[in-house]
């Protein structure tokens, strides 16, 4: 079986990206294809078209709905669906978050995935935030339906995800609309194991965690929380420190793979 995952980049917060998809990598025990889903680049292919702006302390905001977002990758998570018909993906495939940690084998999870037909995998909670209320690095949140499910979810790659959220749409719906998956039927979502989405200081901890989403501080941005949660900050650290040691002994080492070269491999 063949995955495929698209990580949520955002420049800022580039090693932790890096740091999700090595992890990702070094445990799963199928084949992955592991995609950065950088906004520029999406804006050269004409895949997204969204204008924001950046005010003088460094807040996004939205030309198109006029709201404040947190990331570079808040709306053009939703163009996945349609990046995995444009990559002729026949295999099972997740968006996640930059600022995650995976601890365990993802295929069992992509195996499940491959049975859920035209469903999409989330892992269902919600979580209520104050408009206008700040993060972990001072970026305004908004609160919205299904906050947290677009954090991390899976699919089978199908026409009809493809043409829901097409480019055009992505490009022009509202934050709010796009992070509610434009008003999806609750049947056309099932249950993701809680344990891949473990929010240290928000949840409980599992018997096994099989995922951390560094939600609501991070160690590479707030150090100074994790006196409280010291093993999640470690686990972060001690990743880190593997992919350096990896990367000083193999020049070549693969984080990602090339989105814009296997497009147009896929459509040559």
């Amino acid at each position: 079986m063949i995955g495929t995952v698209f990580i949520g980049y955002d420049a800022r917060e580039d090693e932790a990206a890096q740091v999700a998809a090595f992890s990702l990598r070094r445990r799963a025990t199928c084949h992955l294809r592991i995609y950065a889903l950088e906004h520029r680049l999406l804006r050269r292919l004409g895949l997204f078209t969204r204008p924001w702006r950046i005010d003088k302390a460094g807040q996004f905001y939205d030309e198109q709905d006029t709201r404040p977002f947190s990331t570079e990758f808040s709306h053009s998570r939703f163009l996945v669906f349609d990046l995995a018909q444009r990559l002729k993906t026949q295999g099972p495939c997740m968006f996640v978050d930059c600022d995650w940690l995976f601890q365990a084998d993802v295929e069992p999870l992509l195996m499940e995935t491959a049975k859920s037909g035209e469903e999409i995998g989330v892992v269902d909670r919600e979580r209520t935030v104050v408009d206008g209320s700040t993060k972990m690095d001072g970026m305004v949140q908004q609160n919205y339906h299904r906050k947290l499910w677009s954090a991390m979810f899976t699919f089978m790659p199908g026409a009809g995800l493809a043409e829901r959220f097409n480019p055009t749409d992505v490009s022009k719906a509202t934050g709010r609309d796009l992070h509610s998956f434009l008003g999806m039927d609750d049947t056309k979502f099932w249950p993701i194991d809680p344990a891949w989405h473990f929010i240290p200081s928000l949840d409980q901890k599992p018997e096994q965690i099989k995922g951390i989403h560094y939600s609501e501080f991070s160690p590479w941005i707030n150090p100074d929380k994790f006196s409280l949660y010291p093993d999640t900050f470690w686990a972060w650290e001690d990743e880190r420190a593997a992919m350096v040691q990896q990367k000083a002994k193999q020049k070549n080492l693969r984080i990602y793979d090339n989105l814009e070269h296997d497009l147009s491999v896929a459509n040559a």
